[in-house]
């Protein structure tokens, strides 16, 4: 494992928000160096020589998978959907739909990060975003919420 990337694991784990937030971050610009062809990190320029082997990013999946099942109130978990869906991994695909249920059924229902988790599941090639685009806008929060009720009726999700 690189030194960036054990640094920010440990990071992620140290509960403080802009630390956990620094290494989503940080954790998302190694994963789209070693996923995309071509990607020039912009956040995290010294996240362009992290190139870790399949083993090694699986292990930082599984740890950001963490971090959102054990705090998924947390602000920064919207953070750490973006950081996943730069792995681009359709083993992935349950996992969001998990969330993406688990968000739409809680009372607040979080907008924002089932806006990220619509994000990801357009980005694994899912029909979720109706009318062709996708808005990240407050006013738009009814739309967030038709998408993902109508794609969650069509997965036939069973839900809790």
């Amino acid at each position: 494992m690189g030194k960036l990337t054990t640094k920010a694991l440990k990071m992620l784990s140290s509960k403080k928000p802009k630390a956990v937030s620094a290494a989503l971050i940080l954790l998302e610009e190694i994963a789209a160096v070693n996923s995309m062809s071509g990607f020039k990190a912009s956040f995290k320029p010294k996240a362009q020589k992290e190139i870790l082997s399949k083993q090694e990013l699986k292990k930082i999946q599984k740890e950001v998978i963490r971090y959102i099942e054990n705090n998924p109130n947390d602000d920064e978990v919207i953070t750490a959907f973006w950081c996943l869906s730069k792995f681009f991994d359709r083993k992935l695909l349950p996992f969001f739909v998990k969330m993406l249920a688990r968000y739409f059924d809680e009372s607040t229902q979080r907008t924002q990060a089932l806006g990220q988790i619509i994000l990801c599941l357009d980005n694994l090639g899912e029909k979720i975003i109706s009318g062709g685009e996708f808005s990240s806008l407050r006013e738009d929060s009814g739309k967030t919420l038709v998408d993902a009720h109508a794609y969650l009726k069509r997965t036939k999700m069973k839900r809790k």
